[in-house]
């Protein structure tokens, strides 16, 4: 689902902040998984996380609600992760979870996920 296109004006530097932020992330674990120098089973493991960074980088740059969503939740799972505890490190998941909740409850409010009269009708027998 896409918001409508005077959300998207009204958000876009904010969006262009969070690709960025994202990208940088996404960037800096790509050189933490390639450090390894081998190809082996720990170098595919590390890749996850880039692979799904890029997938999460692509639904947010399209506007779309679910990129919204996995950002804020699966940043916010990253914190429990020991090698996300540097400081640089959680203040980009902090921003990010921060960035993806304010932009997922303004760009996405409820009234426009489930319209009135729809909900109207179903009340009736």
């Amino acid at each position: 689902m896409s918001p409508p296109p005077q959300a998207r004006s009204r958000y876009q530097y904010l969006n262009l902040a969070l690709c960025l932020l994202l990208a940088f992330l996404t960037f800096k674990k790509l050189l933490a998984a390639m450090a390894f120098g081998r190809f082996d089973i720990f170098l595919f493991m590390s890749l996850v996380v880039p692979v799904i960074n890029l997938y999460i980088l692509r639904e947010v740059m399209r506007f779309h609600r679910t990129g919204y969503r996995f950002l804020t939740i699966l940043s916010a799972l990253a914190l429990l992760q020991p090698e996300n505890h540097q400081l640089q490190e959680s203040a980009i998941l902090v921003l990010l979870i921060a960035g993806g909740l304010f932009m997922w409850l303004k760009m996405f409010p409820k009234e426009e996920i489930l319209p009135r009269s729809l909900v109207e009708n179903n009340d009736q027998p």
